[in-house]
């Protein structure tokens, strides 16, 4: 039933996407020429995470962590033989990973008060 609606929820995602990669003074994912994502998430890059997600949800912002565990130390990996610090970069950059909202129903002055308060962020 909701099939009929995902192209342009996408392309809706696609234009938040853009406006937050164009108006965030934070780290963001990058869009990549001559591709289309669902954007299923946005991930921004962070210093002092947990901070910053409690004052984005004083203010009405929900944020998640969607994977808190590098893909090197899941359990389901073990096997590999990989341990924490074998890929350092990508321990400390996990540590700093944050899901903004990035939903269709999203309207113009509910992203503006995201990249604002985003944008505004004081530890």
């Amino acid at each position: 039933m909701k099939l009929k609606y995902l192209d342009r929820w996408n392309s809706k995602r696609n234009l938040i996407a853009k406006i937050y990669n164009r108006d965030l003074k934070v780290k963001t994912e990058a869009i990549i020429k001559d591709t289309y994502s669902a954007y299923h998430l946005f991930v921004i890059e962070v210093s002092y995470r947990n901070s910053f997600m409690r004052k984005l949800n004083n203010k009405g912002i929900q944020t998640l962590i969607h994977y808190p565990v590098p893909i090197h130390l899941q359990e389901c990996y073990r096997y590999l033989g990989y341990k924490k610090g074998d890929y350092p970069i990508t321990e400390k950059v996990s540590d700093r990973l944050v899901s903004i909202p990035i939903y269709p129903e999203l309207n113009e002055n509910e992203i503006k008060f995201i990249i604002s308060i985003i944008n505004n962020y004081q530890k």
